[in-house]
């Protein structure tokens, strides 16, 4: 289901809105802490990136809500895992400054930062694009 839901949220705006409408932010987020499978956390931390993602952005007070979780995938041990929610995080960034304020507010700028000098580029990317965002604001 997570990863349906996944593919959902990714195949368009309109049809993530419809996912997020539909009330999955949450239990998503408690599948998140579970700390179940290696593999479910994978998808499941994709998932919310599909939730972050796409043009136009979903409104912030439906996804601001994964903020803690986004700032603890980040310390992740699994790249795929940190990958995906440095992804989410520059969607988020990419948007008004309230929601920028409130990303730096959930105390993921250090950890970004750090993620800078990580050996892979699939991390570096990400995290580069989130500082960006969150240093330029949105104008």
């Amino acid at each position: 289901a997570v990863w349906a839901l996944g593919n959902i949220s990714g195949d368009s705006p309109a049809c993530r809105d419809l996912v997020l409408e539909s009330g999955a932010v949450e239990p998503l987020l408690r599948q998140l802490q579970t700390k179940g499978s290696h593999s479910m956390t994978r998808i499941a931390t994709w998932t919310l990136s599909n939730f972050c993602g796409e043009m136009p952005r979903p409104s912030f007070d439906r996804v601001k809500i994964a903020l803690p979780t986004l700032a603890e995938l980040i310390c992740h041990d699994d790249e795929e895992v940190v990958v995906d929610s440095c992804k989410a995080l520059s969607y988020l960034t990419d948007g008004p400054n309230d929601a920028i304020q409130a990303i730096i507010e959930a105390d993921v700028c250090g950890r970004l930062v750090e993620l800078l000098t990580n050996s892979s580029p699939d991390v570096q990317a990400p995290a580069l694009r989130t500082v960006g965002s969150i240093v330029t604001g949105n104008d």
